[in-house]
């Protein structure tokens, strides 16, 4: 079987999936599933960041660390208010307490400082858009996930067919200029796959904008994640999603997409 063909079948498989889940938390009034769900999602990752940053000579303690990930972002979840600041400054300061008498302490600290960053505080800004009520949040998020999904697919088929002129080189060989544009073109037209714009022309520049800062963002994580990886001297962060490789693999753009969607519906749309 063919790398394209299991990514296709893996995508035929967690993109309903997904979209379910969202759905029926959203339906049900369990927003708080999908929290659990963002949960396992930065704690398998945060497995994937451990093997990176091992392979680049700074290793974590392994269980303490993942379930510090892990409480980070059940703490952005469920806790409000003065716990929810009291939480996470523990959080980000216990590694940094733990790690700096150690050898190689400064890098060791800044390593599981940046996870932390990295991984759990990026994917809370999702479940700030998905909680929106009642279902304002479910269409929101969707549209976010619609955008980014359609920026994988324009940048790695058209990327694949067309690609020329290469993009970053020293970072990610594959990826092109003529990718990237493609990317764009499929994430402005995923981007208008939505009910939530009433009187559709009057939006128009607000869906062009939206989608030049998705799609820039998609493509930033997705060099960077290729930076660790090249750091790290491995393909994949991993080999949990057939045709994929990772979880980061899978969420590198969608990482650096989420907090930038976020603020424009927050800060300009008004909509969160």
């Amino acid at each position: 079987m063919s790398e394209l063909t299991k990514r296709i079948l893996t995508s035929v498989v967690l993109i309903p999936s997904v979209t379910a889940l969202f759905f029926y938390a959203k339906l049900l009034k369990v927003d708080w599933a999908v929290g659990l769900f963002l949960t396992l999602v930065a704690f398998l990752a945060g497995i994937e960041y451990l093997g990176l940053v091992e392979r680049m000579g700074l290793p974590l303690e392994r269980y303490s660390y993942l379930g510090l990930m892990a409480f980070l972002e059940f703490v952005y979840v469920f806790f409000r208010g003065i716990h929810l600041f009291l939480a996470v400054s523990a959080v980000f300061l216990l590694p940094i307490l733990w790690y700096l008498p150690q050898p190689r302490g400064v890098k060791r600290a800044a390593a599981a400082v940046f996870g932390l960053a990295y991984i759990p505080w990026l994917l809370h800004f999702f479940y700030l858009i998905y909680r929106v009520p009642p279902y304002g949040g479910w269409l929101y998020a969707m549209l976010l996930l619609v955008m980014g999904w359609s920026y994988d697919i324009g940048a790695f088929f058209i990327g694949s067919r067309f690609g020329r002129h290469k993009l970053a080189p020293r970072t990610s060989p594959s990826k092109t200029v003529e990718g990237v544009i493609g990317g764009f073109l499929f994430t402005l037209v995923g981007a208008n796959l939505t009910p939530i714009w009433v009187n559709w022309p009057t939006w128009i520049p607000h869906i062009v904008a939206l989608s030049v800062l998705i799609s820039a963002a998609m493509q930033l994580g997705d060099l960077f994640e290729s930076k660790l990886k090249r750091m790290a001297g491995v393909k994949d962060s991993g080999g949990i999603l057939p045709g994929h490789g990772g979880i980061l693999d899978r969420i590198d753009g969608h990482l650096f997409a989420i907090p930038v969607f976020y603020l424009y519906f927050h800060y300009v749309l008004r909509f969160i």
